[in-house]
């Protein structure tokens, strides 16, 4: 159900940000991901309100931007998402994020099968952490960062960040 973060990311805009820095300080393991009633988390929320400070610290807190709402919408997804805040957001991204769960791929909706899994064309972005069909999933890059020397999956976007840096992937 709805928590503060829900409410801090929903109400609140000017010091958003430090009253969850002021959360975290005091409640370190604090659940980042708790989806309310609509199925949104506060970095959903927060990203819809268009809330850049707080997604940037929520994500660098380590909130999982791969969590889609009971409409299917996540942050990649989202009609009034803007690429500038998406991007920035996907560059702060501060360690690999856990393997993901999805019937569908997050970036083209293709459902997947018994027969697609089985042929591995189920693919993770080890960016981002979304989970992607193999034409979404077709670039593979070191993430130093994460100490990724050998290649990996990942997305457009991210192979976007990571190549070209935050100014040209707008």
């Amino acid at each position: 159900g709805m928590n503060c973060l829900h409410v801090l990311a929903s109400y609140s805009r000017e010091n958003a940000h430090l009253i969850f820095g002021t959360l975290m300080e005091f409640y370190p393991n604090f659940p980042l991901d708790v989806q309310d009633a609509q199925g949104n988390t506060a970095l959903l929320l927060a990203y819809q309100k268009g809330h850049g400070q707080l997604c940037r610290a929520l994500v660098a807190a380590g909130a999982n931007l791969s969590i889609c709402n009971y409409d299917s919408f996540s942050i990649f997804t989202m009609p009034a998402a803007s690429k500038a805040l998406l991007v920035n957001i996907i560059d702060i991204i501060p360690r690999e994020p856990p393997w993901g769960e999805s019937e569908t791929c997050l970036e083209c909706g293709t459902k997947f099968t018994i027969t697609n899994r089985r042929h591995h064309c189920c693919r993770f972005s080890r960016h981002c952490g979304r989970v992607l069909c193999k034409r979404c999933s077709l670039n593979e890059l070191p993430i130093m960062k994460f100490n990724l020397q050998k290649p990996v999956r990942v997305c457009q976007l991210c192979t976007d960040v990571l190549t070209h840096g935050v100014m040209a992937a707008r």
